[in-house]
């Protein structure tokens, strides 16, 4: 997406025909590798056809009442209970999670080609480099929060203005598995920034 702006729209010149060429072979054995391994791998039939027997032989023992149904054996039932497609619009659209999970790379990937539009215009303010970055990360802020605040306020709403089950209702921070994830994640993205 990037590409396509500064090439299309701000006729900004390649510096390296090479390197782009190089760029795009990376990206593409990037999408097939990513597309051919995505799936599960099938299982051999003769491993399915045990499972089922074992599930078989199980659920007679506990239909017999000798044997009481173990918690996982519930959860792989609750797990396959789940819906096959998600519908948005009001059931006019319908997506499986595969489809919603490359939707979202798509949105990912446009946002993410897109999100240097700025710092073209913002170089003829003399802005550049480290100083582009404190607004972009002020601009990122300011929209999480906001996006926050929507959220703890539909929730505010759906709980009928109870506002401990409102902030009950969020979603958790798991600092103590996140943290330093998050800030390897963000320590990476700033360093690559500057190289």
């Amino acid at each position: 997406m990037s590409f396509i702006w500064g090439i299309l729209i701000f006729e900004e010149p390649v510096k390296n025909i090479t390197q782009t060429g190089l760029a795009f072979v990376t990206l593409g054995v990037g999408l097939v590798g990513m597309s051919r391994y995505s799936k599960p791998p099938k299982k051999p039939i003769s491993e399915n056809m045990e499972q089922e027997e074992e599930q078989t032989e199980e659920d007679l023992e506990t239909a017999k009442g000798k044997i009481k149904p173990a918690s996982s054996n519930t959860d792989k039932s609750a797990a396959l209970k789940k819906p096959k497609k998600y519908f948005f619009f009001g059931g006019k659209l319908a997506l499986t999670r595969r489809q919603l999970g490359i939707v979202g790379a798509m949105i990912n990937g446009t946002w993410g080609g897109l999100n240097l539009i700025p710092l073209h215009f913002a170089k003829k303010e003399g802005f550049g480099g480290a100083a582009y970055l404190i607004s972009y990360s002020c601009g990122s802020m300011i929209v999480n929060t906001g996006m926050w605040v929507v959220y703890f306020i539909y929730f505010l709403h759906r709980r009928q203005y109870n506002f401990a089950e409102a902030l009950e209702s969020l979603p958790e921070w798991h600092w103590d598995k996140l943290w330093m994830p998050g800030f390897l994640a963000g320590g990476l993205y700033s360093m690559g920034n500057f190289g």
